[in-house]
């Protein structure tokens, strides 16, 4: 279950908010806007026939709502100064970063702009509303998954589990520790369609340097100490 979120404002000071405890003096109450994000579908319709086309189907922003009740010891702390310590993390316009800790370890972070910071000064059990606007609809994990695979001269797959829920690239590295001409990615879909790009290592003149040297406009630098690679689709 989520345990706690911790806010982390532009200045990159953290306020600590678990969802069991008050110690602070800041009480969790409710927490929306964690569900996935509604999708906005885009249809055609045409005259005469029944239902629609589908045209687009895309994703809205975040809104993340907080409601923090205000429970000062009147030792260390008062209403006020605990509505005064929200506004160095909820002041409107400012930017935040939020990370939801479940069972007691990080889970998910996320970003976003403070909408409002409205509460009523005159009730007995004062509390604040606050709206956080993410314009990244996405949760992300606290790290990169990173898989360590070999090469293989055949069409052989290897699989390579994601347990994300949204659409992600990759970033790929290949260490050569040998001489080759060049190789080829090969990616399959879920539907079982593979897609596939070839690279092809071209070296002048016996490449002295395995680096790519950046050209200067205008000069002309010595073909043997370029070395690049080329592209050619597959």
């Amino acid at each position: 279950m989520l345990t706690q979120v911790d806010v982390t404002n532009v200045r990159s000071n953290t306020l600590q908010l678990p969802l069991l405890s008050a110690a602070n003096g800041y009480a969790v109450r409710d927490i929306q806007g964690l569900d996935p994000v509604k999708a906005s579908l885009t249809t055609s319709s045409m005259a005469q026939l029944d239902g629609a086309q589908p045209q687009n189907a895309r994703r809205d922003i975040r809104n993340i709502t907080m409601k923090l009740g205000l429970v000062p010891n009147y030792v260390d702390s008062t209403v006020d100064s605990l509505r005064q310590g929200l506004y160095d993390y909820f002041m409107p316009k400012s930017n935040i970063g939020l990370t939801f800790w479940k069972d007691g370890a990080i889970y998910a972070l996320t970003s976003g702009q403070v909408e409002s910071n409205e509460n009523n000064m005159f009730s007995a059990d004062p509390e604040v509303d606050l709206s956080i606007i993410c314009y990244d609809p996405d949760f992300y994990a606290p790290a990169a998954v990173v898989s360590n695979l070999s090469t293989v001269t055949t069409t052989v797959a290897t699989p390579v589990s994601y347990s994300g829920n949204s659409d992600a690239g990759i970033i790929f590295a290949l260490s050569v520790n040998t001489i080759l001409s060049g190789f080829t990615v090969y990616n399959q879909q879920p539907d079982g369609t593979i897609t596939s790009f070839a690279v092809r290592v071209v070296c002048l003149r016996g490449c002295i340097h395995h680096q790519l040297h950046p050209r200067a406009e205008g000069s002309h630098p010595d073909p043997r100490r370029h070395h690049y690679l080329g592209l050619v689709d597959g």
